[in-house]
């Protein structure tokens, strides 16, 4: 199998679709004295200083700090800002978490296809796993990244060709990660598609494992091309109307999802 940097990716145009609070202070406590016995109390021929009054904590512990602050969303730069390049991004890998031994070593998994769209100018770039290197040029010279779930997958795969964490690298919006904090629960992509946008992904992750089997490689890129238009699709909505759309199931109910891009 060829190693990842060698061969060329492919460009293509037309990505734009045409419709397209502080916590208050926390006061430590030290014991307090007896009575009014004073130091020297029960020993007064020992010269003993005049206890000092005690000088409370009036700050949190930096630990403390950090568990009980609000949470405060990242601002990200808006499409068309000088100097934005937002990049949506998907892949598909060779093998699946079976074959690797578990979802936990997604690094094994391999580069089948990586589609990314340039939102800005319009493209999509197709990479193969030849291109890898390629690809990962083009992540680090965003300004954001947006996918589903790559902070936990797409990501992980790719540290298998570079030993990077590029969750802490590259400025990331991940719409599975920021939903869930929203709603408590995680939602598919192909559910917010079919909600919010009226349409359906086009095949899922089994069936490209299947055709990267077949070595009909046209039909996995057809497909994560087709994914990272959803994705570009439902990141646009949220922008532009403030809110995804979810079905809750229970009581089979549509529901909007407001949302902060």
């Amino acid at each position: 199998m060829p190693g990842p940097g060698e061969g060329e990716h492919r460009l293509e145009r037309s990505c734009l679709s045409p419709s397209s609070p502080g916590v208050g202070g926390w006061v430590g406590a030290g014991e307090e004295g007896r009575g009014d016995e004073g130091p020297g109390h029960r020993h007064p021929q020992l010269d003993i200083p005049r206890r000092t009054d005690h000088v409370p904590i009036v700050a949190l512990p930096a630990i403390f700090q950090t568990a009980l602050a609000p949470i405060r969303r990242q601002r990200f730069p808006a499409p068309g800002e000088e100097g934005s390049r937002t990049i949506l991004f998907d892949i598909e890998t060779l093998r699946s978490a079976a074959e690797v031994g578990g979802w936990n070593k997604a690094h094994r998994m391999g580069v089948a296809i990586g589609v990314i769209c340039h939102l800005e100018e319009g493209r999509f770039e197709i990479f193969p796993e030849t291109g890898v290197r390629a690809l990962v040029d083009a992540l680090r010279a965003a300004t954001l990244v947006i996918g589903f779930n790559i902070r936990r997958f797409d990501y992980h795969v790719l540290s298998g060709y570079t030993g990077e964490d590029f969750s802490r690298l590259l400025p990331t919006l991940d719409l599975l990660e920021d939903l869930h904090s929203r709603l408590g629960f995680r939602v598919g992509m192909g559910h917010l598609a079919q909600e919010t946008l009226g349409t359906a992904k086009s095949a899922d992750g089994l069936q490209s494992l299947e055709w990267v089997r077949q070595g009909r490689l046209d039909l996995v890129e057809a497909y994560c091309r087709k994914d990272v238009e959803i994705l570009r699709d439902l990141y646009l909505h949220g922008r532009r109307e403030g809110f995804l759309f979810y079905r809750d199931k229970k009581r089979d109910v549509r529901l909007r999802l407001p949302v902060e891009w």
